[in-house]
């Protein structure tokens, strides 16, 4: 069948070329070749095709007929299909846009598309330049939308890159591609072909797939000039249909996913797009929110329902991460409740790789001057109550998602609400100052009530109930408001993890939290480790494999936020802080040799606590 219609497309293309065609005879071969293109495409498509092959009942009657007559031909290169297709594009966009050119440009820019459903035409269409801004400029301006998503699908094809697959997965995908080719009959004679073979050539042929080359390709679309096209093909005044919407969606994820090309995309209208796609089900950002109101502060935010909104979140995420949120939206409130949403996924491979990026940009956007216009710490940990999401995600088992959670996090103690939700209660769990007698008595029963390892955060409305019952203390209240201030002690622990970013994001955050004396007083006097911690964030690391650890800059800003926490407990006021500090002969030690480097940034803090302690 397939030999028939490679003669059937060659006989019709002389018949176009002669100088007695007519459009009934150029129609059926553009039609000829859309469907020859889909055989030529789908026969090599990916487990999962993105469209079924579907010819009409009249051209497969044709074919039929000429089965016997036409001899049998060796099956047409996809580059010459693509040549022909890209000649006939480029000759009808010369002439008017009317509606039977469009129609004509739609079934070659289709046949192009199912073509580039093969990894090395992928690479030869990439290439004519001149093709893809001669058809994006004729889809911008026609008013055909079958040729709109047409051009989208090509677009799509070119740029979509691979999923994310667990091992399971690919085993499971190479026996569907070796399942699939067993049915072909020009493999028929290749049935002991084994599944290391099919890999072996699945490989060969993905390899334009890796996203060196997707990004490339991604790059050279939006130099042809894609991104205008897709903007103008989703103004309201074009009524686009949800089917064009999903597919921008993907194509915006992929161009994004290009770091070089994200400032691109929002210069282009790439943002106001994406926002505009959102379906209804989508969470809405909330411009005059009232922190007070109960109903919103209690409930966090959830899964996002729609796979588009998915995706315009997930490559929003992506442009928040590289460009100042004052230059990339109108307001960063609009895609600070979508972001949370991200956090909220559930913990799959992509779904990792979302929240991983939604924390990175949701770091970005509190991260501007706080109390400034675009200060959105408040509506995102208080009025969207994103913070206690947050702290959940902190204690995620992924290294990367665990660091950017908590890098949020030391970005969004400057917010006041968060600051005190950090040090609230903190005496609560400050012993009373022991006698000479009782001394050993009480050190041991501050360690039995401050484990050392991570714990799980309680909710806002839970009792005491992560301790063990036989280490409670006689004050029931007391010990409910010690269990609220360990969020101190996440950070603490934190603080003494492998990772060297997670590490240095902790121990930011509890040098701007110390600014309160009830965090000095919690590390200096209730926490069994603090003191212990600090000084170890100071070594060299030589021995670390990680080299950030070795970093010299690296052991600067760790002695910088260690010595701003000693010289604030210093200045705290309390007379049981400071001799804590003075008992320890290392920190002595330590702030002296801060003290005596005037050009390093940590001098002015080490100097402090050093004049404090020695007075």
């Amino acid at each position: 069948m397939k030999k028939a219609g490679n003669g059937l497309v060659q006989e019709l293309v002389r018949k176009r070329n002669s100088s007695n065609s007519d459009s009934v005879v150029a129609e059926l071969v553009d039609s000829a070749a859309v469907v020859l293109a889909k055989w030529s495409g789908v026969s090599t498509a990916p487990a999962n095709p993105s469209n079924p092959v579907a010819a009409s009942s009249e051209m497969a009657s044709g074919i039929e007929e000429l089965d016997n007559k036409t001899p049998a031909l060796d099956d047409t290169d996809p580059v010459q299909l693509v040549d022909m297709h890209s000649k006939r594009i480029v000759e009808l966009a010369a002439k008017d846009v009317s509606d039977a050119n469009g129609a004509a440009v739609q079934r070659a820019t289709e046949a192009l598309g199912y073509l580039c459903l093969k990894p090395k035409i992928k690479e030869y269409l990439v290439k004519n330049e001149a093709l893809l801004k001669t058809l994006f400029s004729y889809a911008q301006n026609a008013k055909t939308a079958g040729l709109v998503f047409s051009a989208a699908m090509l677009v799509r094809n070119l740029t979509q890159y691979l999923p994310v697959l667990s091992e399971e997965q690919k085993r499971i995908q190479q026996l569907q591609r070796l399942s699939s080719r067993a049915q072909q009959p020009q493999q028929q004679k290749k049935s002991k072909e084994t599944v290391a073979d099919a890999t072996a050539e699945d490989e060969e042929a993905s390899q334009y797939d890796a996203a060196e080359y997707v990004s490339k390709r991604s790059v050279a679309v939006c130099k042809a000039g894609c991104i205008p096209m897709l903007v103008t093909a989703l103004q309201p005044a074009r009524r686009p249909s949800d089917n064009l919407k999903d597919a921008v969606a993907e194509i915006m994820v992929s161009l994004a996913t290009t770091q070089a090309l994200r400032g691109l995309v929002a210069q282009q209208g790439g943002v106001r797009v994406l926002l505009s796609m959102l379906t209804a089900d989508a969470p809405k950002a909330a411009k005059n929110v009232d922190s007070s109101d109960e109903k919103l502060s209690a409930k966090m935010p959830q899964p996002l329902r729609q796979q588009r909104d998915k995706n315009i979140a997930f490559a929003l995420a992506k442009i928040a991460i590289s460009i100042p949120p004052h230059l990339a939206f109108q307001d960063p409130r609009e895609i600070v409740r979508l972001l949370l949403s991200l956090l909220a996924e559930e913990t799959e491979t992509q779904a990792l790789l979302m929240k991983f990026e939604a924390l990175l940009a949701l770091t970005n956007l509190a991260s501007a001057q706080p109390g400034s216009a675009h200060d959105v710490r408040g509506y995102m940990a208080n009025d969207l109550n994103g913070i206690s999401l947050i702290e959940m995600v902190v204690l995620s088992d992924h290294v990367l998602v665990r660091r950017a959670a908590t890098e949020l996090v030391c970005n969004l103690v400057y917010d006041v609400n968060v600051f005190e939700r950090f040090v609230k209660n903190a005496d609560s769990c400050i012993p009373p100052p022991p006698s000479a007698d009782d001394g050993a008595q009480a050190s041991e029963l501050l360690s039995e009530r401050m484990p050392s390892g991570i714990v799980e955060l309680p909710s806002d409305d839970e009792g005491d109930d992560g301790y063990d019952n036989q280490k409670q203390t006689k004050d029931k209240e007391s010990s409910d408001d010690a269990y609220r201030s360990q969020r101190l002690h996440l950070l603490v622990a934190l603080s003494d993890v492998d990772d060297v970013a997670t590490r240095s994001a902790a121990a930011g955050a509890l040098a701007v939290l110390s600014n309160d004396p009830r965090c000095c007083r919690y590390l200096f006097l209730a926490h069994p480790r603090a003191s212990k911690v600090l000084l170890g964030l100071l070594s060299d690391n030589d021995d670390a494999d990680d080299n950030a650890q070795k970093d010299p800059s690296s052991l600067v800003a760790f002695k910088h936020r260690v010595a701003v926490i000693w010289a604030n407990a210093a200045n705290s006021g309390d007379s049981r802080v400071l001799a804590s500090l003075r008992s320890q002969p290392s920190i002595l030690e330590t702030l002296q040799e801060m003290a005596a480097d005037d050009s390093m940034p940590y001098y002015g803090a080490a100097k402090s606590a050093l004049e404090k302690m020695m007075a």
